[in-house]
């Protein structure tokens, strides 16, 4: 389907516009593939701080310009603070999809949340966060700022590490997973 077909269809029906933070192995091949295959979503901005990627994983990935090109010509920012000032207008965004290095979901999901003068449907990438106070603090933060977001594979993830905290003696409050186990469902 080319860029033109791509466009008359979004005028006809709902389609979610969402920005791809971070642009990376994981997200040149899988999200933004899927994302663009989707007929229910549209990709409007690519965001990245620096306009060449890099990856022990994959050393071809390709440059922000050069996904632009390739997915419709979408707003490329290698600025969060920016995207995000661009995100009711003129980026007229629904959501952000993060899929960042790990150990940056916390702050990047906090600024998001905080700093964003829309409010934002947010799909983090697992692990949601890199320890159980950031997902707490997260979740908390975007519950008193009624933000939607979900977390990839978080009610199995948080299961798991439920288990392991309860049979290491690692204090955890069932409050505190009984919140988190039905924010994710």
């Amino acid at each position: 389907m080319n860029t033109n077909e791509r466009n008359d269809q979004t005028s006809q029906r709902r389609i979610a516009r969402v920005a791809v933070i971070g642009a990376g192995w994981w997200s040149q091949g899988w999200h933004l593939p899927q994302l663009w295959r989707n007929e229910n979503s549209k990709i409007v901005a690519i965001c990245d701080r620096s306009e060449k990627p890099t990856s022990g994983m994959n050393p071809d990935l390709e440059s922000l310009s050069t996904l632009s090109k390739r997915y419709g010509n979408c707003a490329t920012y290698l600025s969060l603070d920016k995207l995000l000032a661009d995100a009711a207008e003129p980026l007229q965004l629904d959501g952000v999809l993060v899929c960042t290095p790990h150990a940056t979901h916390y702050e990047i999901g906090k600024k998001i949340i905080e700093e964003c003068p829309k409010k934002l449907h947010i799909l983090m990438e697992k692990p949601f966060t890199t320890c159980i106070k950031e997902a707490i603090l997260l979740h908390q933060l975007a519950s008193s700022h009624s933000q939607t977001y979900s977390k990839a594979f978080l009610v199995s993830y948080f299961k798991r590490l439920y288990i392991l905290l309860k049979t290491h003696c690692i204090s955890l409050s069932d409050q505190s997973y009984r919140e988190l186990s039905l924010s994710s469902s």
